[in-house]
């Protein structure tokens, strides 16, 4: 449901996510010749230069994709490439009836708004990988790397130039790009690539391409154009560095009565370099020396009341760039996130013990090798270096250092081998993760692996299509560390009511596996398509030391069957209608999820978008929800999902969602909505207002020790309230000088209510499933804010009143100059204030005048990078 409203979404992206797929005929497959020059253009925009006139050819008849398919496009377009030794020159004329009404948005690099044109070349010649490059009319810039089914990559950042001018005719675009930001072979005498053009009328949400991809084919870059002509190009040894400064200051910490690492201001200095060689046209090898990983934008505010860990994308630049290399099918095995992270052991809580901790773990060097070559091999290798990081602790006055984080190597390599033109790919994929532990840190695994292979078959000229991957891992250590791993929310191997899993305190590693199995049809003018699912995780399976997962533990078969209708009909631009399943299990053959429903996508005439979703879920278990008790069979559901948006090419345009759950003791309510207003071409203001209703019979309240050391698992009835705020503002006051807002104040709050003793849980009678805990055996104390309970049996326990209200507030202001191709000047000013009380307050006024109360803090930094190359 999140829809980024730029041209890769609308143009490329948007073409893929109508699904798929069949190239056309390869003996039909249109050929587009460039020419050498000898005479380079100047990049303005302008198009006067002598190669624009006497070299080389220009080509049009641009074809329309959306939203009349097959149609030429409705404005005149023409698009000529011409290269020398160093570089590949591009030039588009986008002619205009109506120039007045080009959207000439401007805005931050890689956020493309408006007219755009838009260059692609599969260099390689893989079918697989596309290198894109595109210009707005307003003449944003930006880079991504695309393929034929997935999400595009716009974290790839190239060195490149591009400029665009406007006339009484249209407006022209011109891009000059370094044959060394390429990937390409040069054991050939004369080349050819695959590429593709496009351009985009906003006003329309019309695009176009010059050679005709239909929006149902077989693979995006496998149905490119081939571009011919490109010869004796040079053999890339490029070497380029980037040398960084950095100064930050972060304000006082509040004071605490004894603590005396509060009260303090921090100001630091930092250097460091970051560099790519060009090991060949085909390889680079990138490195960094003491980066820096600050964060421009800070993770957005949430309230997690599951055990499982929260999953935050990544930002940092170094490990963003060529992600897509190190993914795969399946669980991830990389989760770039862990490198870097805050130190896993900090000293128990204490009265009289205070302690000064790293944020998060130095890193002291990261070096990835990358790249594909002719023959259809590609690999990634990565390999980071953590420091060693120290904990001040203060007990009693006394203070004493404890290691907090030990020295980590952190190891990667992904390996990819296409055959039959990518028909046929196979690959593997290794992580290592290895710590140097000293005695307190026993509870800390100390190593950890993880592999895979991997491949993906596509037959009967692509139209149907299998994939799988079989992953393994194994952790080793102590045994309190394997004790600990197994009690981890990830496995739970404590749970109550399984026959398949219990703790053993006496191992030393814990290993297991997952796959994924999955067949799909789709092809060039088949308008239905399918594809099925089967995956699977072993209970012990655990890739989370340089990976993510949730839960191991589970079977899952899933699968859709879609109608899609890409042309004009009536009021509808496109539309797909889909019937959709999920069903989930544990290795004990317990069902924890079985849903299934249909959903439509439609986009309208007048260019509004709406989606719709009706789903049911059946009476299924959480095997999680007690925190490794027993577990929780849960009543069956229905849920609606709806998102309406408008046309985004006005000025003011907006999204509104709503969504619902409806069942038996299951209630809840979602909806946000969203304005984006751009009062002038160059300035861009979003807000978006999201509330959600929870109402739930059955939660997860505590799990105290009676007397007699006994666990007791603990329900209530849940009602939460979480209201935030995303504010976001974008100055752009030339392509390469922007400013930029991020605000996200944060409420929600929770009360607790039926408390009740977990019993038969499994019973198909709802009240059979715990012990209601009445008014004469439940007490509250509030001066001590616990509850204690006297059941009429003699047990007695406490437990703390699980009530919350969390308050918190980010923001990042932050401006950016681009003085020279890829050398830029940061200035930051990030703010967070955060706190929570064990009280329920709804009250949108008295959450705000508690949040501004909290005492903030502040980071300044100025960060200066300039690139060169050798």
């Amino acid at each position: 449901m999140k829809k980024t409203q730029n041209i890769l979404l609308l143009g490329i992206a948007g073409m893929m996510h109508l699904s798929a797929q069949t190239p056309a005929d390869s003996t039909q497959t249109a050929v587009y010749k460039t020419t050498r020059t000898q005479t380079p253009p100047a990049i303005d925009g302008v198009l006067d230069d002598a190669c624009w006139t006497t070299d080389g050819v220009w080509s049009g008849g641009f074809t329309q994709q959306r939203p009349d398919e097959g149609q030429p496009s409705t404005e005149k377009t023409e698009m000529k490439i011409v290269y020398d030794d160093k570089n590949v020159y591009v030039a588009f004329r986008a002619y205009d009836a109506e120039p007045a009404k080009i959207n000439r948005w401007l805005s931050p690099r890689d956020q493309i708004r408006g007219d755009a044109v838009c260059i692609v070349f599969d260099s390689y010649n893989d079918k697989r990988t596309g290198f894109a490059f595109a210009l707005t009319a307003a003449g944003t810039k930006s880079d991504f790397l695309c393929s034929n089914f997935d999400n595009d990559d716009y974290t790839w950042n190239a060195v490149w130039e591009g400029r665009t001018s406007l006339t009484d005719k249209g407006w022209f675009a011109e891009f000059r790009i370094p044959l060394s930001q390429l990937r390409y072979s040069t054991t050939e005498s004369e080349q050819e690539w695959g590429f593709a053009a496009l351009r985009f009328i906003d006003r329309r949400k019309e695009q176009s391409f010059l050679h005709p991809i239909p929006q149902i084919n077989n693979g995006f870059i496998y149905s490119f154009g081939r571009l011919s002509g490109l010869s004796g190009l040079p053999t890339a040894r490029r070497v380029e560095l980037t040398p960084y400064t950095t100064v930050r200051y972060e304000s006082t910490t509040p004071v605490e009565e004894g603590n005396p690492y509060s009260g303090k201001d921090a100001l630091g200095f930092g250097a460091g370099l970051d560099g790519k060689i060009g090991l060949s046209s085909d390889f680079t090898l990138d490195f960094t020396i003491n980066p820096d990983f600050g964060q421009v934008e800070a993770d957005p505010s949430t309230m997690n009341l599951t055990a499982f860990e929260t999953y935050y994308n990544e930002k940092r630049p170094f490990f963003l760039e060529g992600k897509n290399i190190f993914s795969g099918m399946g669980e991830a095995l990389f989760y770039s996130r862990r490198i870097g992270s805050r130190p896993l052991w900090q000293p128990d809580e204490q009265d009289n013990r205070f302690s000064k901790i790293p944020k998060e773990t130095t890193i002291l060097s990261a070096v990835k090798v990358s790249g594909k070559n002719k023959d259809g091999l590609s690999v990634g290798l990565l390999h980071s270096l953590t420091a060693k990081e120290t904990a001040r602790i203060t007990d009693d006055g006394n203070e004493y250092k404890m290691t907090a984080q030990p020295f980590v190597s952190y190891a990667v390599a992904r390996v990819q081998k296409d055959f039959s033109k990518g028909n046929t790919v196979l690959g593997g994929m290794f992580t290592s993760t290895n710590r140097m532990l000293e005695e307190h840190l026993k509870g800390i695994a100390r190593n950890a692996y993880t592999g895979a292979i991997d491949f993906e078959q596509y037959m009967h000229n692509r139209e149907y299509y299998v994939k799988g991957v079989v992953q393994y891992s194994r952790v080793e250590g102590h045994q309190e560390a394997i004790t600990n791993l197994q009690r981890s929310p990830a496995h739970f191997f404590q749970r109550e009511g399984t026959t398949h899993l219990g703790v053993d305190s006496a191992r030393t590693h814990l290993q297991g596996s997952a796959g994924r199995i999955l067949i799909g049809r789709r092809g060039q003018n088949n308008k239905l398509y399918t594809e099925h699912t089967f995956e699977w995780a072993t209970p012990g399976f655990d890739p989370n030391d340089a990976g993510y997962i949730e839960a191991a533990d589970y079977m899952v078969a899933r699968g859709y069957m879609a109608y899609t209708e890409p042309k004009p009909v009536g009021i509808f631009r496109n539309y797909t209608l889909d019937l959709f399943y999920r069903y989930r299990w544990n290795h004990g053959k317990t069902y924890t999820l079985g849903r299934f429903g249909g959903e439509t996508n439609m986009n309208f005439t007048n260019k509004y978008f709406l989606y719709a979703c009706l789903f049911y879920d059946a009476r299924t278990v959480e095997s999680a929800m007690l925190r490794g008790g027993p577990p929780v069979l849960v009543n069956p559901r229905w849920g609606t999902d709806f998102v309406l948006e408008t046309d985004n090419s006005k000025r003011l345009s907006g999204i509104f969602y709503h969504g619902t759950v409806l069942g038996d003791k299951r209630y809840a309510q979602f909806a946000f909505g969203e304005i984006n207003y751009r009062p002038i071409s160059n300035l861009n203001l979003s807000a978006r207002l999201t509330y959600s209703y929870w109402n739930k019979a059955l939660e997860y309240a505590g799990n105290p020790e009676n007397a007699a050391g006994k666990t007791v698992y603990l329900l209530g009835a849940l009602r939460q309230e979480t209201l935030f705020l995303t504010l976001r503002a974008d100055y752009s006051i030339t392509p390469d000088l922007s400013i930029q807002f991020y605000g996200n104040p944060f409420f929600s709050s929770g009360k607790y209510t039926s408390f009740k003793r977990a019993t038969q849980t499994m019973d198909k009678t709802y009240e059979n499933r715990f012990q209601l805990l009445e008014a004469d055996v439940l007490t509250y104390d509030a001066s001590e804010n616990v509850y204690s309970v006297h059941e009429s049996s003699g047990e007695h326990y406490t437990f703390d009143n699980p009530d919350f209200s969390f308050r918190e507030f980010r923001f990042n202001l932050v401006a950016r100059w681009e003085y020279r191709p890829n050398s830029v000047l940061y200035l930051v000013w990030g703010q967070e204030r955060s706190g929570n009380t064990s009280d329920f307050i709804a009250s949108v006024s008295q959450n705000t005048k508690a949040l501004f109360k909290y005492h903030p803090g502040n980071v300044l930094m100025l960060k200066l990078n300039y690139w060169f190359a050798i």
